[in-house]
This record gives structure tokens, C-alpha cells and sequence, in this order.
């Protein structure tokens, strides 16, 4: 009898979680992100994917996941590259629904913890023009 084909590694299991978000099947691109986080937890790939699980939360319109899930990237990589973008989306998403005060505090978390990051200077931006 064939062996058995060897489970995909954190590479191709990353690939694969985007080839499903470009075709739109976000909840297939979450558990193949899923998959990854459980197999591989100790991956570089591992902020990515659960940043790409907080991104098809918020494709599908549930913002309360998306957040927590974004919150989770924060926690756990705090020195990932997602991080600073996982707060940048925090803090817009709080923005649009009028919570100004937590995004303010999110914007000002970016900035001193993440200054060289291309979401600082997009806070930046945002607090400069508030009071």
C-alpha cells in the first residue's frame, strides 16, 4: 500500500488559508488558519495565520471575534509584524462605532509601542487631528 502523503507543513498550510481567502471561502481560510495555529503554534507563521483569522471575523461582519482575535495577535506576538496592525484595526474598528476614547488609547498604544511601524504613523495622523 502508498504511504500516506506527509500533513502539510506551517508553509503550505499558511498558502493554503490565503488561496481560500482570494477565493472568498473565508470560513474554509479560517480553519485551514486554525489548523496551523494547532499544529504548528510555535511557527514564525503562527501571528499571521491568527491574524488571518481575525481578518475572515471581520470579513464575515462579526467584529466582536475579529477584536478578540486581533487582541489575541497583541498577547501572544507582541513582537510580531501583525501586531501593530492587529491594534491599528482595534482601533478603527472602535472609531467606527463611535467608541473614540478606546481608539484614542489604542492609537497612543501604537505609537509608543510600535513607532516605527507603518500603523504608528497612521495613528499618528488620527491623533493629530483630536484635541
Amino acid at each position: 500500500t502508498p504511504a500516506a502523503p506527509p500533513a502539510p507543513g506551517p508553509a503550505q498550510l499558511y498558502q493554503m488559508g490565503q488561496d481560500q481567502l482570494r477565493r472568498g471561502s473565508v470560513s474554509a481560510a479560517r480553519a485551514v488558519f486554525v489548523q496551523l495555529l494547532d499544529r504548528h503554534p510555535q511557527s514564525d507563521l503562527a501571528p499571521a495565520a491568527m491574524y488571518g483569522v481575525a481578518e475572515t471575523w471581520a470579513d464575515e461582519g462579526n467584529g466582536r471575534a475579529a477584536d478578540s482575535v486581533y487582541a489575541l495577535v497583541v498577547e501572544r506576538y507582541p513582537r510580531s509584524e501583525q501586531a501593530p496592525n492587529a491594534l491599528y484595526k482595534r482601533a478603527s474598528a472602535a472609531r467606527s462605532v463611535g467608541q473614540t476614547q478606546q481608539a484614542m488609547t489604542l492609537y497612543r498604544q501604537i505609537v509608543q509601542q510600535y513607532p516605527r511601524s507603518d500603523a504608528a504613523l497612521l495613528a499618528q495622523e488620527f491623533l493629530r487631528e483630536r484635541p
